[in-house]
């Protein structure tokens, strides 16, 4: 079974910011090697009527624990481009928040989940 490791673009989202983060995504996909695989995007153009539009990425793993240096790669990606558009961005492990990275800068205590989330804590 696959676990997740996720982001979401919290501020609002067009179809300008979604092709951002489409083009972020496989540019970081095609950047390296990926332990499991490589990271994908994902977006909805059409969410129901007063739900924000889910637009983000994720880095798929298969063996439980996320490799260090795929996890430390995705997310700084992820950091670089909150940065870049002064977004913030939430990011998930299994459907659970590890907390927000804000205009690229991580909340308190981000590193010390992403290090449970690979299994170096």
């Amino acid at each position: 079974m696959s676990d997740y490791l996720v982001f979401f673009v919290v501020d609002p989202v067009d179809d300008a910011l979604a092709g951002e983060v489409r083009a972020r995504m496989r540019a970081v996909a095609g950047g390296r090697a990926w332990r499991d695989s490589p990271p994908g995007f994902f977006d909805d153009p059409s969410p129901a009527a007063g739900s924000p539009r889910t637009t983000g990425g994720y880095l798929r793993v298969e063996a439980g624990v996320a490799d260090g240096d795929d996890a430390r790669a995705f997310c700084g990606a992820v950091q670089a481009f909150s940065a870049e558009f002064e977004l913030d961005v939430e990011l998930q492990w299994r459907e659970v928040v590890l907390g927000r990275v804000r205009g690229g800068v991580p909340d308190d205590g981000l590193d010390e989940q992403l290090a449970e989330v690979c299994g170096e804590a």
